[in-house]
């Protein structure tokens, strides 16, 4: 019995543990995943609990299917090393769905809360910790407390924001941006003032992030909640259309009003719309020079077009896309050997029309079961990983891999639990 308690005090602790450890550096979060995995399989050998009868097509809704241009690449198998490698790399796809398939479902429950709760208090220490070192770098050179433009300019947002934790910042947003929709959605932690707190801070730090998908996931989370928010108060769609629209616009105004004349706005209007144009060694801003997203995802297209069906192979995505940038004369993309910058151009060169039809079904599957079960939440982060999945590889990166393999199957096996 206390071997049982003390496996499930332990399973607890490490989904806290994860959530927490994502702020602060992605191996700790490995760690805590490894632990939070070895405590599942001890539990479920001591509790002799069996498995529970499920829908076989529940495992289109599950990460093993993000593994699907490993399979393929087999085909151009010329050595193993390759597709070894990777499988190691997503190797949380395949295990995170087998774990939350072996914990009771009362179990469950517990730990997404305690998940949630690690993740909010991770943000917000993180976040803390980030806005005190720019505040004081900020005001190195200036009279405390005294605000201009500059303390939303280029060194004190973005990368220089998170540069000490050493988290591409949209990556980190995506933690922050799940962290608030839980307590927008969801309970959040017991005292109300304590959300009210924890949402100041981790807006400010979204704020200083100045990641272009990561404030456009915080439009849509607000749209979402002003949208729930009146539609318990008001009876007719209509009305409640109506008001989120007028609320919302209103706040865009104040935003604007009160940013316009910051970097961080001049980024989020003025860059957008070059990287949404074909541009090849063009500059983008006043000092710097590249080439747009829109020229590299025309350069992993022509390539598509070549192998359309099985693609070139696993870590085979850099390599041709390098000799495509100097085709096209694109220097900048070439010097850096970026990627497509694009989850679904990028599976698709790894594992051609296959893996990128996987991959829609994943992200399809779950909205579906989002809908159906009426979970916000769930919708919420399904919406947010479609969407950053459009302008980052955010799927084979290890900070985005682990996130989106714990978070994804513990909401689907969440669904799934309840409906059996």
């Amino acid at each position: 019995m206390r071997l049982r308690q003390h496996s499930e005090i332990a399973i607890i602790s490490g989904a806290f543990l994860f959530g927490f450890a994502l702020f602060f550096k992605t191996e700790l979060a490995n760690v805590a995943l490894i632990l939070f995995y070895a405590a599942v399989v001890f539990n479920y050998f001591v509790s002799k609990s069996g498995l529970p009868k499920l829908d076989r097509k529940i495992v289109f809704g599950t990460t093993l299917m993000l593994l699907i241009s490993i399979l393929i690449s087999i085909v151009h198998l010329k050595d193993a090393e390759p597709i070894l490698n990777t499988l190691g790399r997503r190797i949380t796809y395949l295990l995170s769905p087998i774990m939350f398939l072996l914990i009771p479902n009362k179990q469950l429950k517990v730990l997404t809360k305690y998940a949630f709760k690690g993740l909010i208090i991770g943000g917000v220490l993180s976040s803390i910790f980030l806005i005190l070192n720019i505040l004081n770098e900020y005001y190195f050179t200036r009279p405390f407390l005294s605000i201009d433009k500059d303390i939303l300019n280029f060194y004190h947002t973005n990368f220089y924001f998170t540069r000490i934790v050493d988290i591409h910042p949209s990556y980190y947003g995506m933690y922050l941006i799940t962290a608030l929709a839980y307590i927008y959605f969801s309970d959040g932690v017991k005292y109300k003032i304590l959300n009210v707190i924890f949402s100041i801070i981790i807006i400010v730090s979204i704020i200083f992030l100045n990641s272009r998908i990561i404030l456009f996931l915080f439009f849509v989370l607000h749209l979402i909640s002003l949208v729930s928010f009146f539609q318990k108060r008001i009876n007719s769609i209509f009305k409640t259309l109506m008001a989120s629209t007028i609320v919302f616009v209103l706040l865009l105004g104040v935003l604007f009003v009160t940013t316009k004349s910051t970097y961080a706005f001049q980024r989020i209007v003025k860059e957008t719309l070059w990287e949404l144009t074909y541009k090849v060694d063009d500059n983008y801003n006043s000092s710097g020079k590249g080439d747009s997203r829109l020229a590299r995802w025309h350069a992993a297209l022509n390539l598509i077009i070549k192998k359309p069906l099985l693609g070139y192979g696993v870590l085979s995505e850099s390599n041709e896309l390098l000799y495509e940038y100097k085709r096209l004369g694109m220097k900048s993309a070439a010097e850096n050997e970026y990627n497509a910058h694009n989850q679904y151009l990028g599976f698709t060169l790894e594992g051609g029309i296959f893996s990128f039809l996987a991959l829609l079904c994943f992200l399809f599957f779950n909205l579906y079961i989002s809908l159906k079960s009426r979970d916000l939440l769930f919708f919420f982060f399904v919406i947010s990983v479609s969407s950053i999945c459009f302008i980052e590889n955010y799927l084979i990166r290890n900070a985005g891999v682990v996130f989106v393999a714990f978070f994804s199957s513990m909401f689907l096996f969440n669904y799934v639990k309840n409906d059996s």
